[in-house]
């Protein structure tokens, strides 16, 4: 089974991850947090980086749309409504007698 992901998903997740991590790793626990006893530094906000995906996602979103994988037309096709037309057959004309030339009687 193959997953199509749309190309403007990717990327909005690709920023959304590359946030979250900037994020993760700048925020040390407060300003006031410094180096534990290891001289290792604390561990980052995981629900703070967490949270600036998300509202990356849900902005980008916004901005951007979501796509589902589908070519967009606009609108959708509609059926061309059919039109039936029944007309009679033409009659033929009634017979008309000639005018007759000047000077011979008409019978």
């Amino acid at each position: 089974m193959n997953l199509q992901i749309d190309p403007v998903n990717g990327v909005i997740f690709g920023i959304a991850v590359l946030v979250g991590w900037l994020v993760y790793r700048r925020n040390h626990g407060g300003a006031q947090a410094g180096p534990t006893l290891a001289g290792q530094q604390p561990a980052g906000d995981l629900l703070g980086a967490v949270t600036a995906a998300a509202a990356v996602i849900l902005a980008l979103s916004f901005l951007f749309g979501l796509g589902d994988g589908k070519t967009d037309t606009g609108r959708e096709p509609h059926p061309t409504p059919t039109v039936t037309v029944t007309v009679p057959p033409p009659t033929a004309p009634a017979a008309t007698p000639s005018p007759s030339p000047a000077g011979t009687p008409s019978a």
